[in-house]
Parts: C-alpha cells; sequence; structure tokens
C-alpha cells in the first residue's frame, strides 16, 4: 500500500477506513472547537494557539488535497483534484484556513471573522455518518416536505386576510396592512405568541382559537414525518451492515477490529477462530424455524400432529 492510499484511507475513510481514521477525526474534531472558542475568549497566547491550528487545517487541506485521487484510480488526478477543490466540502475546507491568514495579515471586521469561525463547525457535522442519513432522508421526502410548507404557507395568507377584515376596524395601528397581518398569523400558528399584536373582537378571538388548534397538528406534522422516515432510513442502514458484515465473514475480508474481536471471543468461548467463525456464518436456527409454515410452530401442539412434508394439520382420527 503506497502513501498516498494510506492517507486517504485516514483522511477520507472510503470503504476499508484505517484504523486511525476515527482518531484523526476526535482531532480535527477538537481543533475545530478549540477554534470557535478563540472567538469568544483572547487570552494570553490565544492568537498564537488559533494561528498554528489554522495552519493544522491548511496541512489538512493540502493532503486531502493530494490524496483524493484514490478515490478513483481510473480518472484523471487533475479531475478529481478540480472535482474536491470545487465541492461543497473542499471549499469548506479551504474556508477553514484561509480567512484566519488574512486576518493576520489584513484588518478584517471582528464579527465576520466570528462568523466564518463558527461555520469551520460544519467542517466536522458534514463528514458525519448521522448527517449524511439525515440527508438521504430530506432528499428522498423533499416532495412530500414542500407540500407541507406550502400547505402551511397557504393557511398563514387565509389567517391573515380573515384576522385583517376582523381586527383592522378595531385595530388600525397594530393590524395596518397584510404583512402584519401574516405576521401575527405566522407567530399564533407556530404557537409562539409574542403578544405583540393579539384579536380584541369576538370574530377575531374565534379565528385565533381555530389557528392556534390547527397550528399544533400543521406545524408538528413535518416532525413526525422526518422521525418515521429517520427511523426506517437508520433500520435501512443497519440492514446494510449486516449484509456487509455477513458477506465478509463468508468471503474471509474481515477488517482489523473484527479480527481482533474474533480473537477475543474465540479465547472466551475457548473455541478456535475457525470453528467459530464457521458458527457465526451457518445459517441460523432462528432462520431455519421461521421457513418453516408457521402450523408448525403453534404454541401447545406436538409436532408430530403435522405432516412432515408439507407441514398441514393432520385430521384429528389420524393423529396417533
Amino acid at each position: 500500500m503506497t502513501r498516498r492510499q494510506s492517507c486517504y484511507r485516514i483522511l477520507f475513510g472510503g470503504a476499508d477506513p484505517s484504523r486511525f481514521f476515527p482518531l484523526y477525526n476526535g482531532v480535527m474534531g477538537l481543533l475545530v472547537l478549540l477554534c470557535i472558542g478563540g472567538s469568544f475568549w483572547r487570552g494570553r497566547g490565544m492568537g498564537e494557539l488559533t494561528l498554528a491550528i489554522f495552519g493544522v487545517f491548511a496541512l489538512d487541506y493540502a493532503l486531502r488535497l493530494w490524496s483524493c485521487v484514490e478515490r478513483d484510480i481510473s480518472a484523471s488526478p487533475a479531475r478529481l483534484r478540480w472535482r474536491y477543490a470545487l465541492s461543497p466540502l473542499g471549499l469548506l475546507d479551504l474556508l477553514s484556513f484561509l480567512p484566519g491568514f488574512v486576518s493576520f495579515l489584513l484588518p478584517l471586521n471582528l464579527h465576520f471573522l466570528r462568523l466564518v469561525r463558527i461555520l469551520v463547525l460544519f467542517k466536522v457535522l458534514l463528514r458525519m455518518r448521522t448527517l449524511d442519513i439525515f440527508l438521504r432522508v430530506l432528499r428522498k421526502e423533499a416532495m412530500t416536505l414542500l407540500l407541507m410548507i406550502a400547505t402551511v404557507l397557504v393557511l398563514i395568507l387565509m389567517a391573515g386576510v380573515g384576522i385583517l377584515s376582523l381586527e383592522q376596524e378595531a385595530q388600525p395601528e397594530m393590524f395596518a396592512s397584510l404583512a402584519d397581518a401574516m405576521w401575527w398569523a405566522l407567530v399564533t400558528m407556530t404557537t409562539v405568541g409574542y403578544g405583540d399584536m393579539y384579536p380584541v373582537t369576538l370574530g377575531g378571538r374565534v379565528l385565533a382559537g381555530a389557528i392556534m388548534l390547527l397550528g399544533v397538528g400543521t406545524v408538528a406534522l413535518p416532525a413526525g414525518l422526518l422521525a418515521a422516515a429517520f427511523s426506517d432510513e437508520l433500520a435501512r442502514e443497519r440492514e446494510i451492515r449486516r449484509n456487509r458484515a455477513a458477506l465478509a465473514l463468508q468471503q474471509g475480508q474481515l477488517p482489523w477490529r473484527v479480527r481482533r474481536s474474533l480473537l477475543v471471543l474465540s479465547q472466551h468461548l475457548q473455541l478456535p477462530p475457525e470453528e467459530l467463525l464457521e458458527t457465526l456464518t451457518a445459517p441460523s436456527a432462528g432462520n431455519t424455524s421461521a421457513a418453516e409454515p408457521e402450523t408448525a410452530t403453534a404454541a401447545g401442539t406436538p409436532p408430530w400432529a403435522y405432516c412432515p412434508h408439507c407441514g398441514e394439520a393432520l385430521p384429528s382420527h389420524e393423529v396417533g
């Protein structure tokens, strides 16, 4: 294995990540937190520490730009490097250190620098496996979410028009325009309730009560949809990992963590690793029983009451 391949496995992970891949991500996450802390606390030596962190981020970017060609060895290296440099993750890696170096050379706005340093947090978040699953859920449920958002916007518009017609005469300074009325409808439907605008007429209060009850279900519906879709995607991800692990066990392509766990388990059970491996890869008894007819697994029924070939229940005069 070349140095560039080893560097790619440590930085990007890929299909066969290095054992140092989680450790490297943990160190980079700690540096990101230190960088963000430097935006709010300016102690002695914090400037030098921040500059050193920016240097580590620059080295990380250079190594990623050098090793990203291992993603597809059949493609052009220059093309792969340009693709990484122009990708969202590549641009974020560049922004993680470039504004910091510029700030030491040119006087820039302090609030701008703080914003850039906080955006560095996405350098770690966008590489988290869970966030990737969440983005897949958003892509799958995009049309449903857009439909729900459009429904909420229509309801806000209708509520704004209704409250404007009911409250404009009683409170012309509060409900002066449709924009003010829609602001009140948005605040009421999301159950925030700032209290800066509220109806005083009977019709306005009835409409406000209906909007509050409607908003509880309408605004909470996308959250329930995303929670269900996220749970399904997690179950699908676990099934994919389980199948990959079973295939790797059967083919003998075991990562170092699995080999170490297999040796520890074999010592604990006092079984040779080869025998334990055969036991793990063999079909389980649960799968065999699941393939049998349901009639043969009825609780409290003796097994000889069913046909051994088709599994159908035998007539009562043939039993025994």
